[in-house]
């Protein structure tokens, strides 16, 4: 049978688009937390702390393969929709896309360095402790994950922090989830949800707003190019980033000291790394409207 085509055995559906992907979805979620659970529990059971640190990297790798990129390639196949359809097999993006969709990315750092500072000034005090914890442990946790010193450290950490995520997760929410939703939504509903469950299942309250962000950018640039191939680069450009936050003192010092810059400096930061994004998404989209006509 062609990989391209859809599933022939069609019987058991009786919904739509959207309800086989929401829950197709549930039960991909539902998998994945099943394994970081089961995960845990042998990390902090039988292994010990020289050994705990390395299984928990690499457990994270092998968990996005095996139980979020796998079972979206699963259920991706017996879905109404052909895979060519799902995964946006059928067009490409040129150089200008590519070129774009990167200065866009970090044009989004320094609108989520402005929203950063804006939260932190707007905050109410009484909950701004509860905020800071929140905020240092799951820093906490990325540096343990994928912080160290060294080519080798720094080589693990984009692999596991940057391009299987960048892959499996553009595959589950670009691909599989927001291809399926265009058929029954319009694009911008498709796109909206998309990126708020995107945001939601990343579980990190204090960066939810700017997750949504990236979420609606890499959606935006998926229906607009119909192309998986440059949400994927963004998606690792963006990952890297942070990695080379981690692997750099002298930019987590500079990261650190946002509770320093002024409620101004932070609403111009925002301001300006949303005007680029924003030209980026135009340059993209009449990008690949210049391509349809001269296809004509």
């Amino acid at each position: 049978m062609n990989i391209d085509e859809p599933y022939q055995n069609h019987s058991n559906f009786n919904y739509s688009h959207k309800g086989y992907a929401y829950k197709s979805i549930i039960k991909i979620i539902i998998l994945y937390l099943f394994g970081g659970l089961c995960l845990s529990i042998i990390q902090f059971t039988f292994l010990k702390s020289d050994s705990e640190q390395i299984f928990s990297i690499y457990s994270q790798g092998i968990l996005q393969i095996l139980l979020l990129l796998l079972p979206t390639l699963f259920f991706a196949r017996r879905a109404l929709l052909p895979t060519s359809v799902l995964f946006r097999k059928k067009t490409s993006v040129n150089s200008i896309q590519i070129s774009a969709g990167i200065i866009g990315i970090l044009a989004f750092q320094l609108f989520a360095t402005g929203y950063t500072v804006l939260q932190e000034k707007i905050i109410p005090d009484f909950l701004f402790q509860y905020y800071k914890e929140i905020e240092e442990t799951i820093e906490n946790m990325y540096i343990k994950l994928l912080g160290g010193s060294g080519f080798s450290d720094l080589a693990r950490a984009l692999l596991i922090g940057s391009l299987i995520p960048a892959i499996s997760e553009e595959t589950l929410f670009r691909g599989f989830l927001q291809s399926s939703l265009e058929q029954d939504y319009k694009p911008h509903k498709a796109i909206i949800i998309t990126a708020l469950i995107f945001s939601i299942l990343h579980l990190n309250p204090t960066g939810l707003i700017p997750l949504i962000f990236i979420g609606l950018f890499l959606g935006f640039v998926a229906w607009s190019t119909n192309n998986l191939i440059l949400p994927m680069i963004i998606h690792f450009v963006n990952n890297t980033f942070a990695i080379i936050i981690i692997f750099s003192p002298q930019l987590t010092t500079i990261e650190n000291q946002i509770s320093d810059v002024s409620l101004f400096t932070g609403i111009l930061l925002l301001a300006f790394g949303l005007i680029v994004l924003l030209i980026s998404c135009f340059i993209i989209f009449f990008e690949s409207k210049f391509k349809k006509i001269a296809s004509i």
